[in-house]
């Protein structure tokens, strides 16, 4: 079902970090009033993009695989609303070989060196929990 606005949202489960920052950035924006297709995989949501049925907000690397066949237009983010915190996830009892353990060197000094780009406020939050990790 179309919103009054006109404009589908076509997400995955409630709970999906992309599906949260797509209602954000449209609420942000003025849209204020839109619809939701909710699926179950991204092929659906691609394929329902394809067909004109709505818009969606994934990684680069998942949507340049998906608009291979040119029917879907792809639209970088302004920096500020592109940037997506990752993390690194392990079991915490594990044992942490060497191989690990420069892993996670390279992975904080790469953060470092990103947070020099990185909002105040953001910086803080994602350098912090990756340390706690090494």
């Amino acid at each position: 079902m179309r919103s009054p606005q006109g404009v589908n949202i076509l997400v995955l489960h409630e709970g999906c970090s992309y599906r949260a920052r797509l209602e954000r950035l449209l609420k942000e924006s003025g849209v204020g009033s839109f619809g939701q297709l909710e699926f179950g995989t991204l092929d659906g949501i691609f394929g329902c993009a394809r067909e004109g049925l709505g818009i969606t907000m994934m990684p680069r690397s998942v949507s340049e695989r998906a608009s291979q066949n040119g029917k879907l237009g792809i639209h970088p983010l302004p920096r500020d609303k592109a940037m997506v915190p990752k993390m690194f996830v392990r079991r915490r009892d594990a044992v942490v070989s060497a191989a690990l353990s420069r892993f996670l060197e390279c992975a904080l000094a790469c953060a470092s060196a990103a947070a020099a780009t990185t909002p105040p406020d953001r910086r803080a939050k994602g350098l912090a929990k990756l340390s706690k990790i090494a």
